[in-house]
């Protein structure tokens, strides 16, 4: 085939971060669209009102979480998680492991990105302007849906899971992002 620069795995690879990216984007747009159709109320014009719209926002996050745990402990229930995590494991005749690596393997990474992501959003809550909190529903929105097609890539291809990691990554990057420069920010200037 002769020296390629790139090979055909990297450029799925690419492919699929470049969709993720994309998908982000749209998410946002629509998300941040769908927020300015939402009516105006003069409680969120006062900090107090902010703070309690991105603590009912945050809801989200913690919904998901539990949800997790409600799956990862029917899986417990049913002998399956033992399973995935070790291969010598017995596994009940009829299971099949497959589908609960894949499972196990979507809920943990969830699990961990929801674990990363609570912080982040709690971060944000309390340390941006009033005018900022536009931001909260965008970024859950691309979390959530980043997350969807990451468990719906997984069980198609492991390529098709990346767009959905991407989503959820990245978007928490920028969060971060966006709190390093609110924390700067605040301690060069005290607002």
């Amino acid at each position: 085939m002769g020296n390629k620069l790139i090979s055909r795995e990297q450029r799925l690879v690419l492919a699929a971060i470049a969709t993720g990216i994309a998908l982000m984007a749209l998410v946002a747009v629509v998300t941040w669209k769908l927020v300015a159709l939402l009516p105006a109320h003069h409680w969120l014009n006062t900090l107090g009102g902010t703070r309690m719209f991105g603590l009912l926002s945050l809801y989200a996050v913690p919904l998901l979480f539990f949800t997790n745990l409600m799956v990862i402990k029917r899986f417990a229930d049913k002998g399956l998680i033992k399973a995935a995590y070790n291969k010598t494991y017995p596994v009940r005749a009829g299971t099949k492991t497959d589908k609960a690596d894949i499972d196990q393997a979507v809920l943990q990474n969830t699990l961990e990105q929801t674990v990363i992501t609570l912080p982040l959003v709690t971060g944000f809550i309390a340390l941006s302007p009033p005018s900022w909190l536009v931001l909260l529903p965008v970024h859950l929105s691309i979390f959530i849906v980043g997350r969807l097609l990451f468990w719906i890539g997984y069980r198609i291809n492991w390529y098709m899971r990346l767009p959905g990691f991407v989503m959820g990554n990245y978007s928490n990057l920028v969060l971060m992002g966006v709190c390093v420069y609110l924390i700067i920010r605040f301690l060069n200037t005290g607002t």
